[in-house]
C-alpha cells in the first residue's frame, strides 16, 4: 500500500485553515455592516417615535379646553361627554362653517377617532385615548 506523504496532509490542513480564515473575515465584515445598518435603523425609529404624538387623555382635554376658549366656537352648541376610554364631542346647529372648522381642527390633530357621525345639523365625534 502506498502511504500518504505527511507534507501533503500538512498542506491540506494549511489550505483548509486559509479558506476558513478568509470566510471568517468576510462574515465579520458582513456582521459589522449589518450592525451599522441596525444602529441607523434604530436611530430612525427613535426619531420617528419622538415625532409621533400619542393620543392621550391629557392631549384630548387640552384640545377641548382650547376649543371651549376659542372665540369662533363660543356661539356654537358644543357638548363634551366623557366615557370610560373616550370623549364624545357633539356640535349641533345649522352653521356648516363651524362644523367644518371643528372637524378640521380635530382631524389636524393626532387623535384616535372611534366614531364619526356627520349630518346636516349634527356633528358627533368620539375621541379615544387608548
Amino acid at each position: 500500500m502506498n502511504k500518504i506523504n505527511p507534507i501533503y496532509i500538512l498542506l491540506f490542513f494549511v489550505v483548509v485553515l486559509i479558506i476558513s480564515f478568509t470566510q471568517l473575515k468576510e462574515k465579520r465584515e458582513k456582521l459589522v455592516t449589518e450592525q451599522t445598518n441596525f444602529l441607523e435603523f434604530s436611530k430612525k425609529a427613535l426619531e420617528y417615535k419622538s415625532l409621533v404624538k400619542k393620543s392621550t387623555k391629557e392631549n384630548i382635554v387640552a384640545f377641548l379646553e382650547k376649543v371651549r376658549n376659542n372665540p369662533r366656537y363660543k356661539k356654537a352648541n358644543i357638548k363634551v361627554s366623557n366615557k370610560e376610554d373616550s370623549y364624545i364631542v357633539s356640535l349641533r346647529g345649522n352653521n356648516l362653517s363651524t362644523h367644518q372648522k371643528l372637524l378640521n381642527d380635530i382631524l389636524n390633530n393626532n387623535f384616535n377617532i372611534k366614531q364619526l357621525n356627520i349630518t346636516k345639523t349634527n356633528l358627533e365625534i368620539e375621541l379615544s385615548y387608548e
